[in-house]
């Protein structure tokens, strides 16, 4: 089972979690290291967290295993350890030490939620003037071993052809809001998740991919299961009465 889940399912996730201040110092540690990269020793620096780097590599599988229920199952590591961090980041080993890198739409999932890069968060910010620039070095090389879900483009490009670039759940033409510059922009939404079906399948353009705008598309996946095309449709006419 290839490890990826989107950015949707990472924020629903975290509106699950009870996170505690360990937790939430680990998650801001990341969002605040250069391309969000950090060792056992860097996480504890970082996060403040008792008990130094041995410490961590608890911390961030404690973390990390809060979000099981809603992500599903780890796929088998090959070695007979579940490796909890994967759920929150990718990992490599460079220059002897071990560095886990925050997972990107851990990262967007997180900022969409109102968590800020440098320390605060939307609400805290609040009357706060902003903080300084700051620099960071990015470039390192580091090997990382991952797996995503290949999505079609022949069956995404026969699902528009068939349907348009209307969204087919709020109905809206992106061209008439944006003008040229959205023309042949639209996104797809699988009725049948990847993630839930864990693997390759053969996929109907017609009947298994709709075409949706970007919001639409981000409030299917606000709930896991993802919402149906049906029940969004009903929320919208709900909201106009």
């Amino acid at each position: 089972m290839p490890l990826f889940w989107p950015t949707e399912q990472f924020a629903y996730a975290l509106e699950q979690i009870q996170l505690t201040d360990n937790n939430r110092r680990i998650l801001q540690a990341f969002l605040d290291a250069p391309t969000h990269t950090l060792t056992a020793h860097s996480l504890a620096e970082g996060a403040q967290l008792a008990g130094g780097w041995t410490a961590a590599n608890l911390r961030i599988g404690e973390l990390a295993r809060k979000f099981a229920p809603a992500l599903g199952p780890l796929p088998d590591a090959g070695d007979g350890d579940p490796h909890w961090w994967r759920y929150i980041t990718s990992g490599c080993w460079e220059n002897g030490r071990f560095h886990w890198t925050l997972r990107p739409e851990l990262k967007d999932a997180l900022l969409s939620l109102g968590w800020q890069m440098g320390g605060v968060t939307t609400n805290e910010a609040e009357g706060i003037p902003a903080e300084q620039a700051r620099t960071f070095t990015e470039g390192a090389t580091c090997q990382m071993f991952i797996n995503a879900y290949e999505r079609n483009a022949a069956a995404r490009a026969a699902c528009i052809t068939h349907f348009g670039t209307v969204c087919q759940v709020c109905e809206t033409d992106l061209v008439a809001v944006y003008g040229e510059i959205a023309r042949g922009y639209i996104q797809v939404h699988h009725l049948r998740s990847l993630a839930e079906v864990g693997g390759s399948y053969k996929v109907n353009p017609l009947t298994d991919l709709i075409p949706v705008c970007p919001n639409c598309h981000a409030m299917l996946h606000r709930r896991q299961p993802a919402y149906t095309p049906e029940e969004l449709r009903a929320m919208l006419m709900r909201d106009s009465e």
